[in-house]
C-alpha cells in the first residue's frame, strides 16, 4: 500500500470501488482492517471474518473500515475471534466509520440567504462540486458536499451543494425555512450515507459497531454483539480543528448487546463529543431512534472500558462552556427516541446528559435494574437533560 507501512497491513482494500458484491467468503487474518473507503453501491453479505488472537501485531487490527461511503449494505456477516482474547487497546473496531477530515469542512455563519442560496461574506470557498480525496486515506468521496443548518432559524435542514463561488453557494432544492442572518452552518461530506448494517454477528471483538464521525440515513438493525462492546453513535465537535461531524436521521432497532464475561461494557450509546470549554456550535445529533434493542450487562457492571457504563447512553461529553455565545439551551442532541428497549442487569437503564433536548423514553422493559434514569446534571449551569419519560416498567 505504501501508506504507514508496515503497520497498515490490510488484508484487502476496495478503495473507491462501486457496483460490487462480496459474498460467501471466509477470511482468517492476524492484523489490519478490511477497507471499503470511498466505496458506494456495495453489498457485503454472508462473509465470515476470523481474527487470530494468538498473533496480535503492534499495528492496528479490526474489521470493516467504511469512511466516506454511500449506498452500502453490510448483511448477515460473522465477525469472530479465535485464540487469545483481543487486547484492550484504542482500536479493534469491528464495523467502523471514522471519516472526519477537517480539511473538507467549513464551519461558518450565514450572512444572508434566499430560497436556494446561502452567502457567507467572510469565506473564500473551494469548488464544492469537486469530490476531493481525503488527506490521509486517498479515498474520493462518492457524494457531493452538503450544507447543514445547525443553529438559528431553519436549523435541522441539510441540502446538497450544486454550485458555488467564493462566498455564495446554491443548493439542490429550496429550504423549507430560509436560514436567517447569524445562523450557523456546516459544510461537509458524510462519513456514511444511506448505510444498512443488518443481521450481523459479532463475538469476542474488542469494540463493536462504531460510528465515530456521524453520518446520515443509517439503519443498524438486528445485529447480535456478544462480548463485543456495543453500538456507538457519535457526533463530534472539535472547534480548534474547525471540525464538526454530524449524526442525523439514524435508526438502531432490534439489536442485542450482551456482556457475559465482564471484559467489555455492553451498551447502545448516542454521544456528542465536545472538547472542554468549547462553545456549542449547534445541533450535532438529530432524529436518532433507538427501538426494540436489548442490552444485557455483566454483574458487576463494567466501568473500566472506553464507555464507562453499561446500558443506554445519551449525552454530551465535555459540556459547552458557561459563557457559550449561543447559550446553554442550544441543543447538542435533539429529538432522540428510546422506546421498547430492554435493559437487563444494568446499574442504570438510561444515562442522560446535558445538551440533550426533547428526548422520549417510552415503554422500555427493565430487569434487575435498580435505577431507571441517571441524569448527568451540570451543577455549575444547573442544567441536565430536557426529556419526557413515559411507561418505564
Amino acid at each position: 500500500r505504501g501508506i504507514n507501512a508496515p503497520t497498515r497491513t490490510w488484508p484487502w482494500d476496495f478503495k473507491n470501488s462501486y457496483n460490487m458484491i462480496v459474498r460467501d467468503n471466509h477470511y482468517f487474518y492476524n492484523a489490519g482492517r478490511f477497507g471499503v473507503n470511498g466505496c458506494h453501491h456495495a453489498l457485503f453479505e454472508n462473509n465470515v471474518f476470523v481474527r487470530n488472537g494468538d498473533y496480535q501485531a503492534k499495528g492496528e487490527t479490526g474489521g470493516l473500515n467504511m469512511d466516506y461511503v454511500t449506498d452500502m449494505i453490510i448483511l448477515n456477516n460473522s465477525f469472530l475471534v479465535k485464540g487469545h482474547p483481543i487486547l484492550a487497546r484504542n482500536q479493534g473496531e469491528t464495523i467502523l466509520s471514522q471519516g472526519g477530515d477537517p480539511n473538507q469542512m467549513t464551519l461558518g455563519t450565514v450572512s444572508e440567504a434566499t430560497a436556494i442560496t446561502i452567502k457567507d461574506s467572510k469565506q473564500e470557498w473551494q469548488d464544492f462540486t469537486d469530490r476531493v480525496s481525503t488527506a490521509w486515506q486517498y479515498a474520493v468521496h462518492p457524494t457531493n458536499y452538503m450544507v447543514a443548518i445547525v443553529s438559528g432559524k431553519g436549523a435541522g435542514q441539510w441540502r446538497t451543494i450544486i454550485h458555488n463561488n467564493d462566498t455564495v453557494l446554491t443548493v439542490d432544492r429550496p429550504w423549507d425555512v430560509i436560514p436567517d442572518k447569524g445562523s450557523h452552518y456546516i459544510i461537509n461530506q458524510w462519513s456514511a450515507y444511506q448505510l444498512l448494517v443488518k443481521d450481523n454477528m459479532l463475538k469476542d471483538n474488542h469494540q463493536g459497531i462504531m460510528m465515530y464521525c456521524g453520518g446520515n440515513d443509517i439503519a443498524i438493525v438486528g445485529n447480535k454483539l456478544t462480548n463485543s462492546s456495543g453500538i456507538y453513535l457519535r457526533a463530534d465537535q472539535r472547534m480548534a480543528k474547525k471540525r464538526y461531524n454530524l449524526l442525523w436521521n439514524t435508526v438502531v432497532s432490534g439489536n442485542q448487546c450482551v456482556d457475559t464475561d465482564g471484559r467489555r461494557a455492553a451498551f447502545v450509546s448516542l454521544l456528542l463529543a465536545v472538547e472542554k470549554d468549547q462553545d456549542l456550535f449547534g445541533i450535532g445529533a438529530l432524529g436518532v431512534v433507538v427501538r426494540r434493542n436489548t442490552v444485557k450487562a455483566y454483574i458487576p457492571n463494567v466501568t473500566n472500558s472506553p464507555i464507562k457504563a453499561e446500558g443506554f447512553l445519551n449525552y454530551m461529553g465535555e459540556q459547552a462552556a458557561g459563557n457559550s455565545k449561543i447559550g446553554v439551551n442550544v441543543p447538542g442532541i435533539l429529538g432522540s427516541v428510546w422506546e421498547y428497549n430492554n435493559a437487563i442487569n444494568t446499574d442504570n437503564a438510561f444515562i442522560i446528559g446535558k445538551g440533550t433536548h426533547h428526548v422520549i423514553i417510552k415503554k422500555n422493559q427493565l430487569e434487575n435494574v435498580p435505577n431507571p434514569i441517571f441524569d448527568l446534571i451540570d451543577k455549575k449551569q444547573k442544567m441536565g437533560a430536557k426529556y419526557i419519560v413515559t411507561d418505564i416498567k
